[in-house]
């Protein structure tokens, strides 16, 4: 609970950003998609970390998403010793022996569960600011 919590703040204080930057509603959300698309992309949702091209990887390190689900798997699979595989023709053919195979299959460490939140965090006071700026800006141009 505590990982989707920071993975919230987070999400709704880049939300604050985009609407403190931005005149109207439309603009705001003419800005999200484009700025939320890459970071999903790059998250490991749609594209697995371990796979990405050298030149594309450091993408990844810029999207709180990729954070949040990188926390998510370690803390669903790290304490699973053994995962029974079926080998008959309903399974997909992938058979992990136990969670850290899965993990690692992700291109995800283990050891992300300390250092993931943490960063979520730094990224969420740093939306902050920078809506406190956006906020700032607009008001001196009134």
């Amino acid at each position: 609970m505590a990982i989707m919590v920071v993975l919230t703040l987070c999400t709704c204080t880049f939300g604050y950003f985009i609407s403190a930057i931005n005149k109207t509603m439309m603009g705001a959300l003419a800005m999200f998609t484009p700025m939320v698309m890459p970071m999903m992309l790059f998250g490991g949702l749609f594209l697995n970390s371990g796979n990405m091209p050298g030149w594309l990887s450091w993408i990844q390190y810029l999207s709180f998403i990729h954070y949040g689900y990188e926390s998510l798997v370690v803390n669903q699979w790290k304490d699973i010793d053994y995962i029974p595989c079926l080998n008959n023709s309903e399974s997909s053919g992938q058979c992990y022996a136990n969670g850290l195979a899965v993990i690692e299959d992700n291109g995800f460490k283990e050891s992300a569960l300390l250092y993931d939140p943490i960063i979520m965090l730094v990224m969420t006071a740093v939306f902050l600011f920078m809506t406190y700026i956006g906020l700032v800006i607009k008001t001196k141009q009134k």
